[in-house]
């Protein structure tokens, strides 16, 4: 009986101490264009990873990005910053440099050419590495600024697929590519995927390119991953590491179909399948670690589709709109069309503005950005448009989208003006996609989120919370100090 009861005693003491021990690694799942609802909608459908997240971990259903552009390179830039763009800085998948006249992307890194220099605060592995030393940081996705933006100044590794030549690449910011992510051997496996299609020869780099819209090319970040796990003994010993991957195919799936179709439906499985995979390498090699998952951002319906049509859906030419914009103000102000141009450039919503070609003429430039502002306000697609200036010395209070566009616009990054979309409206880039994502709404702004693992209880909660909250609360796992943004917290994990 005695031996019973102490053997019982040893079990309850284990098992509490496994639940209030920190995980030895914690995992960062996005999934590219994933919205919130997919969850649900195919959930009767899942068996793997994404099926066992949600069944043993804790969903805040209520999870959204509280700011705009909803892009790839601001969502990723937020979710371990705990910041919003008016403080890291990333104000879109690129944005206009006065300095230097011309655009420039999330990812680009002077001498370096691709790294972390565009992002002005540190993430939750630059911590990690200043509050343990011995911390192992690495990152991989398809795309480089999904791995650079996650990854942050410190990382040990940071590896993206390169369409180029169908194999893993770094940038001389990190250093060569570590033997681990070479030993994927990427090139070999699209090779040979291409022979088993039926090709003939070598594949071409339009196949290289072709292939982010598979889900097979999910499978080479997951292998990445898994190898690098291993290579860097990730979650080996009692110091913390973290391991942040993001799985693209299915934001390129969806941009060509749409959120609604066949295709998205087996991306998500193939995701569900891929991450099953990953958790049960993770249970074998690991064992007490943490993992979250979450979206980057969601997108919108194909404006062809029943429901959106009934919604009266409509797209905005945004490679149009510079050309279209600067001869309108030309006409508002009388200017001849040999005085310079006005518009230099519009990038997801920041209008940038030729201040000193409108002043050459006598039009201060105060009077440039709300000529803009009337002429955008007057297309059907816009639902809101407001000088930079009103933002910045935050004179929105009270008018639609105030707090949003506060938490968007970064004051030397940003335009003359700013504008959002109707509910009903989306960008279109003029390019091979078919739908797009940008907004402030439920469709491109929520996405799941997910704690799983280390204790941490299963459940499910309807509160509110934000991408804002995410870092905070990795931090908090990993118990490592970590300055919050005033926007966001720690959330409570049942445990």
């Amino acid at each position: 009986m005695l031996r019973s009861l102490c053997a019982a005693l040893l079990v309850a003491a284990s098992a509490a101490f496994a639940a209030a021990a920190p995980p030895k690694l914690l995992v960062v799942v996005v999934v590219d264009q994933m919205r919130a609802d997919y969850l649900d909608r195919f959930g009767p459908e899942l068996t793997g990873g994404l099926a066992r997240l949600t069944r043993e971990g804790f969903v805040f259903a209520q999870a959204r990005h509280p700011f705009v552009p909803t892009e790839t390179a601001v969502g990723h830039a937020t979710l371990l910053t705990g910041r919003a763009p008016s403080q890291h800085g990333i104000l879109g998948n690129e944005w206009y440099d006065r300095e230097a006249g011309r655009t420039v992307a999330a990812a680009d890194d002077g001498a370096f050419g691709q790294g972390p220099q565009q992002l002005l605060s540190h993430t939750v592995g630059d911590a990690l590495k200043s509050a343990f030393p011995q911390a192992r940081v690495a990152c991989v996705s398809q795309k480089d600024r999904a791995a650079i933006l996650l990854c942050g100044k410190r990382p040990d590794a940071a590896v993206w697929y390169d369409r180029k030549t169908g194999r893993l690449a770094t940038s001389r910011y990190y250093g060569a590519l570590p033997e681990w992510a070479a030993a994927v051997e990427s090139k070999r496996r699209i090779d040979e995927r291409y022979a088993r299609e039926g090709g003939t020869g070598a594949p071409t780099a339009a196949y290289y390119r072709e292939l982010v819209y598979s889900s097979f090319s999910d499978s080479l970040i997951v292998e990445a991953a898994q190898r690098s796990v291993t290579a860097l003994e990730l979650g080996s010993d009692e110091t913390p590491d973290l391991l942040a991957l993001s799985l693209s195919a299915n934001d390129y799936i969806g941009h060509r179909h749409g959120p609604d179709g066949p295709e998205i439906h087996d991306s998500i499985l193939a995701v569900d399948a891929a991450l099953g995979g990953l958790l049960e390498f993770l249970d074998r090699r690991v064992g007490r670690y943490a993992l979250i998952l979450t979206g980057d951002h969601g997108v919108a319906r194909r404006v062809d589709h029943p429901q959106a049509r009934a919604a009266g859906a409509r797209a905005l030419r945004l490679d149009l709109l510079p050309d279209a914009l600067d001869a309108e103000l030309r006409m508002r102000l009388d200017m001849r069309k040999d005085s310079g141009r006005l518009v230099l450039d519009v990038l997801g919503p920041h209008v940038y503005l030729d201040r000193r070609a409108a002043a050459r003429w006598g039009v201060d430039h105060r009077r440039l950005a709300s000529e803009a502002v009337e002429a955008l306000v007057a297309r059907p697609e816009v639902a809101a448009a407001y000088a930079a200036d009103d933002v910045i010395d935050g004179r929105l209070d009270g008018k639609p989208f105030a707090d949003v566009l506060y938490r968007s616009f970064h004051r030397s990054r940003g335009g003359e003006v700013v504008f959002l979309l109707k509910e009903n409206a989306q960008w279109d880039f003029g390019d091979s996609h078919a739908v797009n994502h940008g907004q402030p709404y439920d469709h491109d702004a929520r996405v799941p989120l997910v704690f799983f693992g280390a204790g941490i209880k299963a459940g499910r909660s309807e509160e509110p919370v934000t991408s804002l909250d995410i870092a905070p609360t990795a931090a908090k796992l990993l118990e490592t100090p970590f300055e919050t943004g005033a926007e966001s917290r720690p959330l409570e994990l049942p445990r």
